[in-house]
């Protein structure tokens, strides 16, 4: 069996990928079952709690996860300084949420029950972030992976148990709390052989302020990334209402519960092994543009196969419930490449410790998330609003691989890298649209859409092995090969 501290890059990713899908299979089902049991205000209800606990809850921790990473060792022995420090930013964070949700309560709404859930949950959690740090620095993913796993399903159970008895949108409130003392048991059971000896001495007041000052650019990128994934429910919840916000959030979150795998997967894995690679720029470089052309040659075909099967597979499962939302959702679909490259690229300047940078980046990528659903929502309509956002979303990732000029990268080695995927895949869709046209003039047509699909299975399986074969050899080769307990060279 491969050793759990040195897995590498697909070896990592390939267990928090596992653990992950199967989390995701558990959140689609959940979602299912939930879809049947609330209704779209209630939806979206949930989704303004979240929007407006986002700006509070980038506080969590003190963002010391991030920092301990590039201390390496070091945190173990300081994990008292970094304990203190964490606790007091999620008491700080938790009293903040307490008096944003007293006008709520007030008026016995249901997302000042959200609310306080989410507050009293921080402190809670605070043990639990230090542990899974201690996890995190020594290498440990496949505990992480486990863990998160268990915590997701007692997510999803308790969420769902709370709706079915009757407590319809302030369901959400309670799961938190359960996740947070599941997490706190679990993870100081894992790390416990993980956790060197500690130092003797009490932290310093200038300690707590050099870790601050550490970690303040670290906390800024978090409030902007926030605004990045809930910014968007904040402006159409304002701009609209529980309906609309809704149905736009219940969109989103089935195309979030495809992609959310593999996303956690590269922020979890690729700061820590990007940091590995410090000495070696060239080689961190090499790594980097190797993980985004694998994102593309993936993430592309998927998003454009999730457009086509989410139109028979949400009418199919809801029974025409939520056949308002089947358009956003089919749009949404293309973000999920540009969601992943911009993790990439994100994971390269957490690396770097570049962390001024990567709040700029993250700046410019939440408020401009949050302005692109806001202009959408000047149309009255849903999908006006995921339009709005998916162009923006692939536009920055566009943008994001364009600067990696600045860091050695020629444009045409990137067009010549990056280029040929889109083509392949836009040529895919192209053929196997005019193929099913052909053959039924109807795109409505049950058959035709049928065509369609298994049309670009077919060509695209055929043109990616044909144009990108050492892409998917490691992609499925390598990790096969890892499961079998051998490596690579070994097997040659």
């Amino acid at each position: 069996m491969p050793n759990p501290d040195n897995m590498g890059i697909l070896g990592s990713l390939t267990w928090l990928f596992s653990a992950n899908i199967v989390t995701r299979v558990v959140g689609l089902a959940g979602q299912i079952i939930l879809g049947w049991l609330l209704v779209p205000e209630e939806f979206g209800i949930y989704a303004l709690a979240v929007s407006l606990s986002a700006f509070i809850t980038v506080l969590r921790s003190g963002g010391i996860a991030q920092v301990a990473v590039q201390k390496g060792q070091e945190f173990s022995a300081n994990s008292r300084l970094y304990y203190r420090y964490a606790l007091a930013f999620d008491v700080g964070a938790a009293l903040l949420l307490s008096c944003l949700a007293i006008p709520f309560l007030l008026r016995l709404s249901a997302v000042g029950n959200i609310l306080l859930g989410i507050a009293i949950s921080l402190p809670l959690g605070t043990s639990a972030s230090i542990y899974k740090t201690h996890l995190l620095v020594a290498g440990r993913f496949r505990a992480i992976a486990c863990i998160t796993l268990f915590s997701s399903l007692i997510w999803q159970i308790g969420l769902i148990g709370f709706a079915a008895g009757g407590l319809r949108a302030s369901s959400f409130a309670i799961p938190p709390l359960l996740q947070a003392m599941f997490e706190n048991i679990a993870y100081r059971l894992a790390a416990k052989s993980v956790i060197g000896p500690q130092l003797d001495s009490q932290p310093t007041r200038t300690e707590y302020v050099q870790l601050f000052r550490s970690a303040r650019w670290i906390m800024a990128s978090t409030a902007m990334l926030s605004l990045a994934t809930t910014g968007d429910y904040f402006a159409v919840g304002m701009l609209t209402d529980a309906k609309v916000v809704g149905i736009y959030f219940f969109a989103f979150q089935l195309i979030a519960a495809i992609s959310t795998p593999i996303n956690s997967a590269f922020e979890t894995v690729l700061p820590v092994t990007f940091t590995k690679l410090n000495e070696s720029l060239e080689r961190q470089m090499e790594a980097c543009l190797k993980v985004i052309q694998t994102i593309l040659v993936t993430a592309i075909p998927l998003s454009i196969i999730i457009m086509m099967v989410v139109p028979a597979v949400m009418h199919t499962i809801w029974q025409g419930k939520w056949d308002v939302a089947i358009s956003s959702a089919r749009i949404l679909a293309l973000c999920m490449p540009a969601w992943l490259v911009t993790s990439a690229v994100r994971a390269l300047f957490e690396a770097r410790g570049l962390w001024r940078y990567r709040f700029v980046l993250l700046g410019i990528y939440g408020v401009g998330g949050m302005s692109a659903a806001a202009l959408g929502t000047l149309f009255h309509n849903v999908d006006f609003i995921a339009v709005s956002v998916t162009t923006f979303y692939v536009c920055f990732a566009c943008v994001l691989l364009l600067l990696l000029r600045v860091y050695g990268v020629n444009w045409r080695d990137i067009a010549r890298q990056f280029a040929p995927v889109i083509v392949v895949n836009g040529a895919a869709l192209m053929i196997s649209k005019t193929l099913s046209t052909t053959i039924n003039d109807s795109p409505s047509d049950n058959f035709t859409q049928l065509v369609e699909l298994v049309s670009y299975l077919i060509i695209s399986l055929l043109l990616n092995t044909m144009f990108f074969k050492d892409v998917w050899r490691a992609i499925i080769v390598a990790p096969s090969k890892r499961l079998m307990g051998k490596t690579p060279q070994e097997n040659r």
